[in-house]
């Protein structure tokens, strides 16, 4: 038995010594030119970070399969090259991460793109932290039947016509559904199509989840979605759309937006069906107006019929806040003090001296008729 037991631990020590090679395979690389970034991406294994020293400027596509590696931008940029074949056909994203790939993009500005700055395309799976999308032709992201999680994200202007944040497809060779995952938070430049439904092809439904710690959270009405902040005010919303919108985890949970137009601005909230306007956090419009009290919300669509701040929403709806001019307060004059001196024409002190001086002449009058 303690023969069996030397052997069983020999071979354990002999198991864990050939792991040990694999587990310190992940490797920093630095990149500074196109060359060098093409290649170390290429020959990059898993748990591997390529740093960019420089910007990166592409002169074609780069496509990641099979590995789960990290770019770090280090606060550069990836762009295209003038000289990048134009034109619609094939894939001209900057990075694509396919089959079975794993890219963690972080500290980084994906621009100039002919198409897309970055492609999530069937089972590929892109994690942005820290990422600036812009000046990209067609879009800044497409979900295009992978997995886009979206940590920390900046959208600039992007698409030739409109505006096209992070569009969400299923092209043709794609076999499955795409997938967004919020885990943080995304800030746009544009209020428009900050995310693009596709209308045009393969897309028949789609998932957005999110994560338990997220900042900012996904929601959808039915054909829109929705990015809504820690206080679950609507930043952002996408084109309507007719395809199938799963909500994961929250399946079971509807939504309903509420537009509350105020003082010439209007915003969006979102709040789970059978929720309460009391339930969130209106002191900006309440007590935002200058010069005004708010006295009320009116509902649009009921002839302008008074919202109970306690009635169950279950349906979108549209509000108006009504306000009265704050009265101006009343400038009192201030009291005047009672002048309770002597109107004699002199102050006390002067009163004072004359008297004195009165009483010593008196006196001296009295002593001269005595010596006469």
């Amino acid at each position: 038995m303690r023969e069996l037991k030397k052997i069983v631990f020999f071979l354990i020590i002999v198991t864990a010594l050939l792991l040990v090679p694999s587990i310190c395979k992940a490797t920093d690389y630095t990149v500074s030119d196109e060359d060098t970034f093409r290649s170390t991406v290429e020959s990059a294994v898993t748990g591997d970070v390529v740093k960019l020293t420089k910007d990166i400027v592409l002169t074609s596509p780069i496509t990641i399969t099979d590995k789960i590696i990290t770019i770090d931008g280090n606060g550069h940029s990836i762009s295209a090259d003038d000289t990048w074949a134009s034109g619609t056909q094939g894939n001209q994203s900057l990075i694509t991460v396919s089959t079975g790939g794993n890219v963690t993009l972080k500290n980084l500005t994906l621009k100039n793109s002919k198409k897309y700055g970055v492609q999530a395309f069937d089972t590929g799976y892109v994690i942005l932290d820290g990422v600036t999308l812009t000046n990209n032709k067609y879009g800044g992201a497409l979900v295009n039947g992978g997995n886009l999680e979206i940590v920390d994200v900046t959208l600039g202007r992007n698409g030739e016509d409109d505006n096209v944040g992070i569009e969400i497809s299923r092209g043709e060779s794609a076999q499955r559904d795409p997938v967004v995952i919020m885990n943080g938070t995304l800030a746009s430049s544009e209020s428009e199509n900050v995310f693009w439904i596709a209308q045009n092809d393969n897309l028949e439904k789609f998932t957005v989840e999110n994560t338990e710690d997220s900042e900012y959270k996904l929601l959808s009405n039915g054909n829109q979605i929705f990015v809504a902040d820690e206080n679950n005010q609507i930043l952002y919303a996408s084109n309507e759309s007719e395809k199938e919108i799963e909500i994961s985890p929250d399946e079971s949970i509807e939504s309903a937006i509420i537009t509350i137009e105020y003082d010439g601005e209007t915003t969006q909230f979102a709040v789970n069906k059978g929720d309460k306007l009391s339930s969130l956090d209106l002191t900006e419009i309440k007590d935002g107006v200058e010069g005004k009290t708010f006295v009320e919300f009116r509902l649009e669509s009921a002839n302008g019929k008074v919202f109970s701040e306690n009635t169950p929403i279950n349906e979108d709806i549209l509000l108006v806040a009504v306000y009265k001019d704050t009265p101006k307060e009343e400038v009192k004059e201030p009291e005047k003090e009672l002048d309770k001196s002597d109107k004699n024409g002199l102050e006390n002190t002067e009163v004072v001296i004359a008297t004195a001086m009165a009483i010593v002449a008196l006196i001296g009058l009295v002593e001269l008729k005595k010596n006469k």
